[in-house]
C-alpha cells in the first residue's frame, strides 16, 4: 500500500510517499517500507494478528501533562485527539492534534519533538496580490506617469527629477498574543533550546521546530508552569502590508526612515497622487494613509474575469516630528497601511495622518471585536499630529451600533508594560463628560452623505440630492456608489498611543491583579432569619473626599468590578480590589413573589465605608431585609361621595395607601 507524507509539498511538487510492502522469507513475514525511487528505508518483521481490535492511541503521561500544562484556552483546558504512526526508520510517534489545529509531535517515550501550524502556514503563503496599475495611477499636476523596469520589476516614477520608488511589502505584526518565540519561529529564526531545520525547497520557511526541548528550561531545570510554552497566536491573523514611495529602491533589510524622505524627489509635499491598485485576495478591512487632502477613494470589487482594486487620490504631506522621524528632517512622505485579511473587518475605514509611515501600526491595544477603528500612531510627546478618520456610516451603525454621529467619540489607549489607560480626546464626549485627563484638541464630526437606492431623491451612482449635507466622495464597498459616512478629526500632542475613534473601551479588569483583593463576606436573610437564596450585593466606589456622603451620593460613585460568590445557605463571598466602598443588599423570593427593600450598610444617613487595603483585608457584613408590601390578593370596596362646599366633586382620582400600625408602608398608591 501506498502511504503518504503528513508533511505539505512544496509548491509545484507532488506530496511524497513510501510503499509499504509485506514480503515472506524463510516463512516469516517482513514489512518492507520503499522509497518512490525503490530505496529501502528500513524493514522489520511483520506480526500483526489476523484480527486486531481498534483501541484509541494514548498519550505517555509526560506528552499528556506538558500539554495540560502549557496548552490552554484562557482558563480551559484545550482538546485533542492522539494518532500514533510510524516514522520512516521504524520507531513510533504520537501526534496530538489540538482544537485549533495545531499539532504536537511527541517520540514514543512522550518527549516533545515539534509543532506545526498547518492553517497558518497556509495562511503566510496567502498573498493579496497588491500591485500598481501602471495605466490607472499618476502623479502631479500635469499626470505624471509611473514605469516598471522590466528586468526588475521596479516601479518609479517617470520624471525629469529623481525618482520615488514604490515599495509593496508584507508587514509582520507584533501583537495580540504575538510573544517573542512566536515571531522567532514565524520569520524562520533559531531559537535557544531549539534547532531550526531551515527554509523547504520554495524559500519559505517550514514552521517546524525539529527536537525543540520545550520541557526544560533554560537552566536544564524542567519547567511546568502553565503558560510556559504556550505559544498562542493573535485572534487577528490578517494580511498587513505596507505601501510607500521611497527615494531609493527598497532591499530585503529593513527600511530606513530617511527612506521616507521624498523632498528631493519627483514628490515634495503637496504633490497630487492619483494611485489604482489591484488586488487578488481581499476585499480591504481598512486603510492607514500618511498624506494629505483625501478627495477620492473608489473601490471595486474582483470579478471574474478582473481582480479588484482601490484607487485613491491624495497628496503627499509635509510630516511632523515623530519616533523614525525625531529630528522633523522629512520634508515630504506617503504610505498607505492596509489590512487585506483577518477578523478586524473595518468596511474599508480610511484613516488619514501626517506622520512617516514607519511610525503608522497595526493596532495593539484593542481586539478585532472592540467597537472603534484605529491604528498605532508612534509619535513625540508635544508634537501636534493630526489624525482624520473617514468611517462608513454602516460600520457605525451596524457593527459599533452608535446610530447618532454625537456619539461616536475618539480616545488615546496606552499599553506601558501592562499597565493600560485611555484619554479621550477632548470635545468628543457629550457635554459634561469631559476630564482632566482629556487630551487633544480641534475635534470635529462631520457628515457624507452617500447614495441611498432606497431614498427616491437620490439619482444614479454618485449623485445625491435633498439635504444639506455634502456629499460623500467614497466608495467603500465597491458596489459602484459612494457611501455614506462620518469624518472625525483632531490633532493631539499626546503621543505615542493607539488611535481609537468610535465607542473606545478599555477593560477595567486590565491593570487589576486579582491576587490584591481584599474580601466582603457575610450573610443576607429576612426578618425572620431565613437565608435568602435569591440575592444581590451591590458595591460601589466612596467618592474622593473626606468619606462621607449624603443620600443622594452614594450611587454615584462608579463601577467596581469584583468576583462575588452566593451560596444558596444565603452567604456570600465578595473579593475586591483595595479602595473604599460602600455594599448593599437587595433579594427577590420567586417561590413566594416576595420582594425585599434594598438596605445600605449603615444606613443612607450614615453609611458604612469598607476599606480594602490589600489581600490581607477581610471584613464581615451581615444583612437582614425587610419584606416589601405585597398587595392583598383578597378585594374590599370603599365607596363614599366627594364634596365640595356640599355639591359633588366630579372627575375626582382616588389613590389609596396601605397602613398598618398608623404607619405608610409605601411610597405609592397600590390603587
Amino acid at each position: 500500500e501506498k502511504e503518504f507524507s503528513h508533511e505539505p509539498p512544496a509548491e509545484g511538487e507532488e506530496k511524497a510517499f513510501i510503499y509499504l510492502a509485506i514480503i515472506e522469507k524463510d516463512g516469516e513475514e517482513f514489512e518492507v517500507a520503499l522509497g518512490s525511487d525503490a530505496k529501502v528505508h528500513h524493514t522489520h518483521k511483520y506480526d500483526r494478528p489476523d484480527f486486531e481490535e481498534w483501541k484509541p492511541a494514548e498519550l505517555p503521561t509526560k506528552a499528556a501533562d506538558l500539554i495540560e500544562a502549557n496548552y490552554t484556552d484562557g482558563s480551559r483546558q484545550m482538546h485533542y485527539h492522539v494518532e500514533k504512526r510510524s516514522k520512516a526508520d521504524g520507531t513510533m510517534e504520537f501526534v496530538a492534534f489540538l482544537e485549533d489545529d495545531r499539532e504536537l509531535v511527541f517520540d514514543a517515550n512522550g518527549s516533545f519533538v515539534s509543532e506545526r501550524d498547518p492553517w497558518q502556514e497556509r495562511l503566510q503563503k496567502l498573498d493579496a496580490g497588491l500591485k500598481l496599475d501602471l495605466q490607472s495611477s499618476s502623479w502631479g499636476n500635469n499626470g505624471g506617469a509611473f514605469e516598471e523596469d522590466a528586468s526588475t520589476g521596479v516601479v518609479r516614477t517617470a520624471g525629469a527629477g529623481n525618482s520615488a520608488f514604490l515599495s509593496i511589502k508584507r508587514v509582520q505584526k507584533e501583537q495580540e498574543g504575538y510573544a517573542q518565540q512566536e515571531n522567532q519561529r514565524r520569520s524562520g529564526e533559531a531559537e535557544v533550546g531549539g534547532e531550526y531545520e531551515g527554509k523547504n525547497s520554495s524559500g519559505d520557511p517550514d514552521f517546524v521546530y525539529e527536537h525543540q526541548d520545550l520541557n526544560n528550561k533554560s537552566d536544564g531545570t524542567e519547567d511546568q508552569s502553565p503558560g510556559a510554552t504556550e505559544q498562542h497566536l493573535p485572534e487577528d491573523n490578517g494580511m498587513l502590508y505596507r505601501i510607500a514611495l521611497l527615494n531609493k529602491v527598497a532591499g530585503d533589510d529593513n527600511v530606513s526612515a530617511a527612506d521616507f524622505d521624498l523632498g528631493n524627489t519627483d514628490l515634495p509635499a503637496g504633490t497630487k497622487l492619483n494611485l489604482t491598485f489591484t488586488y487578488d485576495v481581499g476585499p480591504p478591512r481598512y486603510l492607514v494613509v500618511t498624506g494629505a487632502n483625501l478627495t477620492e477613494l473608489k473601490h471595486r470589487r474582483p470579478e471574474w474575469d478582473k481582480p479588484g482594486s482601490i484607487t485613491i487620490q491624495v497628496e503627499t504631506v509635509n510630516p511632523v516630528a515623530s519616533q523614525c522621524n525625531a529630528d522633523d528632517n522629512i520634508s515630504s512622505a506617503f504610505g498607505i497601511l492596509i489590512e487585506m485579511g483577518g477578523e478586524r473587518f473595518r468596511e474599508g475605514a480610511t484613516l488619514v495622518t501626517n506622520i512617516v509611515p514607519k511610525d503608522v501600526q497595526a493596532p495593539d491595544v484593542s481586539s478585532p471585536w472592540d467597537p472603534v477603528a484605529g491604528f498605532q500612531l508612534n509619535g513625540l510627546a508635544e508634537a501636534d499630529a493630526l489624525v482624520e478618520a473617514y468611517l462608513p456610516k454602516r460600520l457605525l451603525q451596524h457593527q459599533f451600533d452608535l446610530w447618532d454621529p454625537a456619539d461616536v467619540s475618539a480616545a488615546i489607549a496606552r499599553d506601558a508594560d501592562g499597565n493600560f489607560s485611555l484619554s479621550y480626546v477632548a470635545g468628543s464626549r457629550d457635554e459634561g463628560e469631559g476630564d482632566e485627563g482629556d487630551v487633544g484638541s480641534e475635534f470635529s464630526r462631520t457628515p457624507f452623505k452617500g447614495f441611498d437606492p432606497h431614498d427616491p431623491r437620490d439619482g444614479p451612482a454618485g449623485k445625491q440630492g435633498g439635504d444639506d449635507i455634502d456629499d460623500s466622495f467614497i466608495d467603500f464597498d465597491g458596489d459602484g456608489n459612494v457611501d455614506s459616512m462620518l469624518k472625525v478629526s483632531f490633532k493631539n500632542s499626546s503621543w505615542p498611543g493607539e488611535v481609537q475613534i468610535g465607542d473606545p473601551w478599555l477593560d477595567p479588569l486590565a491593570n487589576l491583579d486579582p491576587s490584591d483583593f481584599g474580601s466582603i463576606s457575610g450573610s443576607v436573610s429576612d426578618n425572620s432569619g431565613k437565608a435568602l437564596k435569591e440575592f444581590g450585593i451591590w458595591i460601589g466606589k466612596v467618592p474622593e473626599g473626606n468619606g462621607t456622603a449624603g443620600p443622594a451620593d452614594v450611587h454615584s460613585g462608579g463601577h467596581v468590578f469584583f468576583d462575588l460568590q452566593i451560596d444558596e445557605n444565603g452567604s456570600y463571598v465578595a473579593k475586591v480590589p483595595p479602595g473604599r466602598y460602600y455594599v448593599e443588599a437587595h433579594a427577590f423570593d420567586p417561590e413566594t413573589e416576595t420582594g425585599y427593600k434594598p438596605q445600605l450598610a449603615g444606613g443612607h444617613e450614615n453609611p458604612t465605608v469598607f476599606v480594602i487595603q490589600d489581600a490581607n483585608t477581610s471584613i464581615s457584613q451581615d444583612f437582614t431585609l425587610e419584606a416589601e408590601y405585597r398587595v392583598s390578593r383578597e378585594w374590599g370596596e370603599v365607596n363614599g361621595t366627594v364634596t365640595s362646599n356640599g355639591k359633588p366633586v366630579e372627575g375626582v382620582v382616588i389613590e389609596l395607601y396601605p397602613v398598618e400600625n398608623g404607619a405608610v408602608q409605601t411610597d405609592y398608591p397600590v390603587h
